[in-house]
């Protein structure tokens, strides 16, 4: 087994949370908070990227694609408050694109000591089993991943 290294007693000390809102992500970041603020993590980074549902063509004009970006920006910057009222550093990213290889580039370009993300997301077929950003990313990531459910 992989030992994950890091900050104090060996604990990491910097961790990811894929967010999308779900009740699932919610769960994730808050595991994610409590660790941190457990193990004096350096850094809290979430990560929430916008994708398109196929089957909807909505928002369709400029105004209503910055008010969703906008509405985006104000729940990520909810989530960082909030985690940094714990005395949690917290960096939050928002990314336009396909989840997974979106949430694995972050991944592999900050190095994290640990990833955490939701059983499933708010798209309507990943409500199954394991959510298909969820199992992209723990069959995909180089660094461990806990999957909240």
């Amino acid at each position: 087994m992989e030992t994950v290294t890091g900050g104090a007693r060996g604990h990491p000390r910097r961790l990811v949370v894929a967010f999308d809102g779900s009740p699932s992500s919610q769960r994730a970041l808050s595991v994610a908070v409590a660790w941190a603020r457990s193990w004096a993590a350096e850094e809290l980074r979430v990560i929430h990227v916008v994708q398109e549902p196929r089957d909807r063509v909505e928002p369709t004009t400029e105004e209503e694609q910055e008010s969703l970006h906008h509405q985006e920006e104000e729940a990520l910057k909810a989530v960082a408050l909030e985690a940094s009222r714990e005395g949690i550093h917290v960096s939050t990213i928002l990314r336009e694109g396909d989840p997974v290889p979106t949430i694995l580039g972050e991944i592999q370009s900050w190095s994290p000591d640990l990833v955490l993300v939701g059983t499933r997301g708010l798209s309507w077929p990943a409500k199954v089993l394991l959510g298909s950003v969820s199992s992209g990313i723990l069959a995909s990531s180089r660094v461990p991943v806990v999957v909240v459910p």
